[in-house]
């Protein structure tokens, strides 16, 4: 796995820990695709609820986005998931 990818999980697994996030939010942060590591970070173990909402571009243009939460560990963390965790919040199953 590149390591640009583990930053980017590691970014966001500790936005989402702060509350919830957009896409729009998680792109700010210069994740530009974080469907991708919503997927992994829940491949892993790591609870991750999407919500639905509605968004106006600069055009008035209306685009469904994801908001999604974070919601702790599940029973099957992964290893990776875990380390995930520990560097994250300092300690091992948030």
């Amino acid at each position: 796995m590149p390591v640009h990818t583990e930053i980017q999980q590691m970014m966001v697994l500790r936005a989402l820990m702060e509350g919830p996030k957009t896409t729009i939010e998680l792109r700010r942060l210069n994740i530009l695709s974080p469907a991708p590591r919503v997927m992994e970070l829940r491949n892993m173990g790591i609870g991750i609820d999407t919500d639905w909402a509605r968004f106006n571009d600069s055009d008035g243009l209306e685009h469904r986005i994801g908001e999604y939460h974070y919601l702790g560990c599940d029973e099957d963390l992964t290893q990776r998931g875990e380390m995930l965790i520990e560097a994250v919040t300092g300690r091992s199953k948030a």
